[in-house]
């Protein structure tokens, strides 16, 4: 972790200083490491002495670090492009990668939440927590292997709360299981349990949906109150007075949420995706704008359709974000952070943190982490006077450079 989160943590200490809030999130979207980076950083301390420049001497290195470990290199073919051009890797090459280097499951799980910036072992898919028992208690890859291509293929369709196990419980019913064979064992038996996957995170967001957008709900309040929409006269416009419940109804909400609801959103020539205001590398990074949460997710979850494990918990930091600071606002009247005092925006800060953590550990995801590009964007902007205003006005940095004429 050191020096490069620490980076992050200085910019915080910084923020009563800073002259302009969005400014500043978009600077520090420039400088966060990709996965080439964070490889360097890891390779470096599990034994690689060549000269760090030299992509092909780390590529041969990892390479020979799957060999040694007797690990198909496939995955790897790759592996030029992590340290040119930043290319992200998939859960499972990420997973081989912890054999290969004979991680522990602390190491393990350290591994993929900050140098590959996703969930750990997810132990409700019975794959994951066979390898989460072999890096567990020391078995290797093709062992582990051979079990997996042994399982039945659980039929996972849909979200069905009232019949899955949350995932801590399997963690805690397996946890004396010392032989993979007996975890098998388990899983076969068990097999109904694996059908259905985040249930605690669906209905999650499931209600902070609904408090959000029912009739009477955040929204519909804020919209009546305070919400300014984005329009064509002057960027701000005139206050909105009623979502409406139509087909719209979705994208209203969810413009709104990000501070975008209004007339100019037309120009984007859509009216149910953002994806073109994201796409800009130089202001937002492509960690932050890859399954950032748009309209189709929030369906999608809503009806309990499957959606990647990256889109529902970039959802359900944005929906928890959006609760805490809306909330505030209409308990004290304004959206400033309880005044200019420092000590007490701090608190509500980390008051808002600790709701977010609190939502993201109960949903099996990890927690907030400063060296997560998408992260930062809800920690920088919960440490402002106006942590809603600055995280909207972000969104809107965005769409005004994307929809201005030197953009295009």
């Amino acid at each position: 972790m050191g020096r490069y989160t620490d980076s992050f943590s200085v910019r915080l200490e910084y923020i009563d200083d800073a002259d302009d809030y969005v400014e500043e999130l978009i600077s520090a979207e420039q400088t966060f490491r990709d996965l080439g980076e964070g490889m360097d950083e890891f390779i470096l301390s599990h034994g690689y002495t060549g000269d760090i420049e030299d992509v092909h001497k780390k590529a041969k290195f990892i390479r020979g670090r799957f060999r040694d470990a007797d690990i198909d290199i496939k995955c790897l073919r790759n592996i030029t492009k992590w340290f040119t051009e930043g290319r992200w890797i998939e859960k499972e090459t990420a997973i081989k990668i912890c054999f290969a280097f004979g991680l522990d499951i602390m190491e393990s799980e350290d591994f993929l939440r900050r140098i590959c910036l996703m969930r750990g072992f997810d132990c409700h898919r019975p794959d994951e927590l066979v390898l989460y028992h072999a890096i567990r208690d020391g078995f290797d890859y093709d062992m582990a292997l051979k079990e997996i291509m042994d399982l039945p293929k659980p039929d996972s369709l849909k979200i069905m709360p009232d019949r899955a196990a949350a995932t801590g419980s399997i963690v805690d019913e397996t946890e004396d299981i010392t032989e993979l064979s007996e975890l098998v064992s388990y899983i076969r038996t068990h097999m109904d349990r694996f059908a259905y996957r985040n249930v605690t995170s669906y209905a999650n967001i499931k209600e902070l949906w609904y408090n959000i957008s029912r009739t009477g709900g955040l929204a519909e309040t804020e919209l009546r109150l305070k919400y300014v929409q984005l329009s064509d006269e002057d960027g701000r416009g005139v206050r909105q007075r009623k979502i409406g419940d139509n087909d719209q109804f979705y994208w209203r909400v969810y413009t709104q949420i990000l501070g975008l609801y209004g007339s100019r959103i037309k120009s984007l020539g859509t009216d149910d995706t953002i994806k073109p205001i994201l796409r800009n590398r130089e202001f937002l990074s492509r960690h932050a704008e890859e399954m950032f949460p748009n309209k189709q997710t929030l369906e999608k979850i809503n009806r309990g359709e499957k959606v990647k494990d990256e889109a529902v918990r970039k959802t359900l930091i944005l929906l928890s974000f959006y609760t805490f600071w809306v909330s505030h606002m209409l308990a004290c009247g304004s959206y400033e952070a309880a005044g200019n005092v420092r000590e007490r925006s701090y608190h509500d800060a980390r008051s808002c943190i600790a709701s977010i953590n609190l939502y993201l550990l109960d949903s099996g995801y990890p927690e907030l982490y400063r060296g997560n590009p998408y992260d930062w964007i809800f920690i920088y902007s919960s440490f402002t006077p106006y942590p809603l205003v600055t995280f909207r006005d972000f969104m809107r940095e965005l769409f005004e450079r994307y929809d201005s004429p030197e953009s295009g």
